[in-house]
């Protein structure tokens, strides 16, 4: 008790400081049992994720709503006492207008409206999970949501996170991590530590596991039943055919991940925070109505801070290849390059956007936006049909309190770089760097730990010796820290593709600007 009123007095400081007028974050609110969990040994997935179920779980509410633990985490049951970490992780609102007013926050690319999207708190458990439930021991401040996608809404989600409380700790037996986020659960690390935290030269990292990027499908015809333009900012699937294992009719790319829902496809990767193998997945329903974003997953509009697909320069044949926009965090992601022509380059501006920024703040943290798809047409690179011009993942999100800390150590939460085996077609844009929160009661001394939340590079490719869409640069992360530290926040750099007498190596795609601390 005494610990975290002590770290409460230094959590506020450090807000005053770092933005002054915030209110105080959630995580000062609770009293917990510092130390039930004993001393540490901490490595690989330490947390239980419990995907939230409630529709609407309103402030106030003395218990919270959930599914199964996920199996892919630590299984440690919840009990009487507990730390829980309740986070939002999905709930923004877009504008599906097939415009410049696309996203709704800033040309083409955004949202109007954040909902919860992002805001956490800690609770106490006052038993153990039952019948679909968790109650705790103070009402929530924050009112948190879950639904399916619809016609004017792409998914929200909030997952419910077991926090071990150490009463000492020392990172040991390699890195400490997370499951990749797959839409329900995932892609956070938090743990208490009452007394010191020793990193002992180890890490903690959550790079690539934040929100995924749009997956890449090769196409050569234009089937979905809508007139297409490469003016166009959003398009459904309609009629059209995803062929995951060939050549399909559904043009344009697939948007990336991020606050404002999921697109119809995403790309995951074999090895989370590299594009280098993986598979393209479809997330379900109908996409624009019961599935995806609304109105469509594809095409250049960036729907909160996922990337923007690339729409194509010329969609009837999907033959002039555009680059996928970077995923958005503190900053805005970078945007798309221009297609292929077979005139004097270059082609059709008509690239992803950028994910839009988010407001991080001490008591809303995000993770990093998920870059946006290419448009395909020859099915080049690896992996093969098309899934090497897949967007890529951003960084994900770690909280670490502790009393003191001794030794040194790294976290990485940075998002992941584009693929750049490709040839004659486009790339897709790199990921966004996640979030990191660290406070540590030691009066603003060092916290012993370097941070990197740098975005991820667009990918590249050779264009088969003529100028195709690079794509765009994810945005840099946020850090939030109690003392001083190595801070790492660059903005991921922007592809290149082949010169030509009229062109330049980055053929209209833009790297993007770093995050903060």
């Amino acid at each position: 008790m005494k610990f975290l009123r002590s770290l409460a007095r230094a959590a506020l400081a450090v807000v005053l400081v770092v933005a002054a007028g915030l209110a105080a974050p959630a995580l000062a609110q609770v009293c917990a049992v510092p130390g039930s969990s004993g001393p540490g040994s901490i490595s690989g997935i330490v947390n239980t994720y419990y995907p939230g179920t409630a529709a609407t779980l309103s402030s106030g509410s003395t218990s919270v709503a959930v599914g199964s633990a996920d199996p892919r985490g630590s299984l440690t049951a919840v009990a009487a006492g507990d730390l829980l970490l309740v986070v939002q992780v999905q709930d923004a609102s877009i504008s599906s207008t097939n415009s410049a007013a696309y996203g709704g926050s800033g040309g083409g690319a955004g949202y109007t409206a954040l909902g919860s999207a992002g805001q956490y708190e800690y609770v106490i458990a006052t038993g153990p999970a039952a019948a679909g439930s968790i109650p705790v021991a103070s009402p929530l401040v924050n009112t948190y949501r879950t639904a399916a996608a619809t016609s004017t809404s792409g998914q929200k989600r909030y997952q419910v996170i077991r926090v071990p409380q150490y009463s000492s700790g020392v990172l040991l037996g390699g890195t400490v991590t997370a499951p990749p986020w797959d839409g329900t659960t995932g892609g956070v690390v938090a743990f208490d530590v009452a007394g010191n935290l020793n990193w002992n030269g180890q890490s903690i990292d959550v790079t690539g596991r934040g929100f995924r990027g749009g997956g890449g499908q090769c196409s050569n015809a234009n089937g979905t039943g809508t007139a297409v333009a490469n003016t166009d900012y959003r398009l459904a699937v309609g009629t059209g055919t995803i062929n995951l294992g060939g050549t399909g009719s559904v043009p344009d790319g697939a948007k990336g991940e991020g606050v404002a829902g999921t697109p119809i496809l995403v790309f995951t990767p074999t090895t989370p925070g590299s594009n280098a193998a993986g598979t393209v997945n479809n997330t379900g329903g109908a996409d624009g109505t019961t599935g995806g974003y609304p109105s469509g997953s594809f095409g250049r509009g960036a729907p909160g801070n996922g990337g923007g697909g690339g729409t194509d320069g010329n969609p009837t044949a999907n033959d002039q290849n555009t680059g996928g926009g970077g995923g958005g965090n503190f900053g805005i992601g970078g945007k798309g390059g221009f297609g292929w022509t077979p005139g004097t380059p270059p082609g059709v501006d008509a690239g992803g956007f950028g994910g839009m920024s988010v407001p991080s703040a001490a008591n809303r943290l995000f993770l990093g936006g998920g870059g946006g798809a290419a448009t395909s047409n020859n099915c080049t690179g690896t992996p093969g049909n098309a899934a090497a011009s897949s967007g890529a993942a951003g960084g994900g999100l770690v909280f670490v309190r502790s009393g003191t800390t001794s030794g040194g150590g790294t976290i990485n939460a940075r998002g992941t770089d584009g693929n750049s085996t490709i040839g004659n077609d486009a790339s897709g844009g790199g990921g966004a760097g996640g979030s990191v929160l660290v406070f540590v009661n030691n009066s603003g001394g060092a916290i012993g730990a370097t941070i990197n939340v740098q975005g991820g590079a667009g990918g590249s490719n050779s264009g088969g010796g003529a100028p195709h869409g690079p794509g765009g640069g994810g945005s840099g992360g946020f850090a939030i820290i109690s003392g001083s530290a190595t801070v790492n926040i660059a903005g991921g750099a922007g592809g290149t593709t082949a010169t030509s007498p009229t062109s330049t190596a980055d053929y209209g795609s833009s790297s993007s600007v770093g995050g903060f601390q």
